[in-house]
């Protein structure tokens, strides 16, 4: 077996050497060299949709937050500094949530999972550095541990991904509900697997030391199980993410951005007594927002991409954030901000791209919906 014990360092995950041994193609994403792709994206993509996926996503930031005192003083103490989500968070339990600046809008999103002593949040690649200053400054008394660099992160998504994990573990995983999470033995491997992911499908997250890392990774693809397990990469992690709805930090939110605009005021609890950014969405949601996040789809060749113009009629109105190819709508789909005027689905725009004019439709959020949009019957 190769050596493990490969420096983890900033920008090259821990098994580099193991992704390029199975052909992937590497890229540059926040800083990191990551796996682009494998094979192709469509087939990765449509792998997760109709078996199973395997991610390696080490390069996101995990940084556990604990306290002196009890896990409720941990959850006070943290509590004013995000959305909301926290309140009454037990062992076990998880809760997606914003960090927010003074003025509403979204540094950063992330997942928090509830321990017996303390809190691991799992952050955006981008804003780990940030965020791990960020929450020291603001929890003087609190231990903040960045465990980045001692853990691997991987994703096993797709409908055969919890019964191929149960046959590794206990057969209780292929019960585990959404946003729950454990310490489990996958084999003799102990790893913190979490019921949440990225991509529409059902699926687990799994943190694991760095020094057994590739032992899982390679025990999970060679499972013996129906599903044949496919490593994937970081471009069909961005079209599965899209065709959910998922927004993407750095493109979809950024701190320009409130919650309120990109439809994520749900993860945000005004009736708390007090949080960073609270004051500004009391104001804002005195008036209505002048941009909102909406879905296109379009029948042209043509793929919007971040950055290109919406226009209504001879008039610019707003800007893609997202865009991709869908393997399974097989049509072009993004995501951009326009007025909540041009939001309504069927309305028709136009987007400007150097490839040319793109005729678009806002159609309704998520694009693909699991369990109820049909699947290609046979991949391209």
């Amino acid at each position: 077996m190769e050596d493990t014990n490969i420096p983890a360092r900033n920008g090259v995950l821990l098994l580099d050497p193991e992704h390029r041994r199975l052909g992937a193609r590497m890229g540059i994403f926040s800083g990191w060299e990551m796996p682009i792709r494998y094979t192709s994206t469509i087939k990765e993509h449509l792998h997760v949709r109709r078996q199973a996926g395997l991610f390696d996503i080490s390069h996101m930031g995990r940084i556990f937050v604990s306290s002196e005192g009890t896990l409720g003083e941990t959850l006070d103490v943290v509590g004013p500094l995000v959305s909301g989500g926290l309140e009454g968070l037990q062992p076990g339990q998880a809760a997606y949530t914003l960090l927010l600046n003074e003025e509403g809008g979204i540094m950063d999103d992330l997942i928090a999972y509830c321990t017996e002593t303390g809190l691991l949040l799992i952050l955006n690649a981008a804003r780990t550095s940030a965020d791990r200053e960020w929450l020291g400054a603001h929890l003087p008394r609190c231990k903040i541990h960045d465990l980045t660099m001692e853990t691997c992160l991987f994703a096993l998504q797709g409908p055969e991904a919890l019964p191929l994990l149960s046959t590794l573990g206990e057969g209780s995983i292929v019960e585990m509900k959404p946003f729950t999470h454990k310490q489990t033995a996958l084999g003799d491997i102990m790893v913190g697997l979490m019921r949440t992911g990225y991509t529409g499908e059902r699926g687990a997250e799994l943190m694991v030391s760095r020094e057994k890392a590739l032992d899982l990774w390679r025990m999970i693809m060679q499972a013996r199980h129906s599903a044949r397990v496919l490593p994937c990469g970081l471009g069909a992690r961005d079209t599965l993410r899209l065709e959910a709805g998922l927004l993407l930090h750095g493109q979809d939110i950024t701190e320009s951005m409130n919650p309120f605009s990109a439809g994520l005021d749900r993860f945000v609890d005004l009736d708390r007594p007090s949080f960073i950014g609270k004051e500004a969405l009391l104001r804002m949601r005195e008036k209505d927002p002048d941009r909102v996040l909406a879905g296109f789809v379009t029948r042209a060749r043509i793929i919007p991409r971040s950055g290109d113009p919406i226009d209504a009629s001879t008039r610019q109105v707003g800007k893609i954030t997202s865009g991709a190819y869908s393997p399974v709508l097989r049509l072009p789909v993004a995501l951009g901000y326009i007025p909540p005027g041009e939001a309504a689905p069927g309305t028709r725009l136009t987007v400007r791209s150097h490839r040319g004019e793109i005729p678009v439709e806002v159609a309704d959020l998520p694009f693909y919906r699991r369990g109820r949009t049909p699947l290609p019957e046979e991949e391209m």
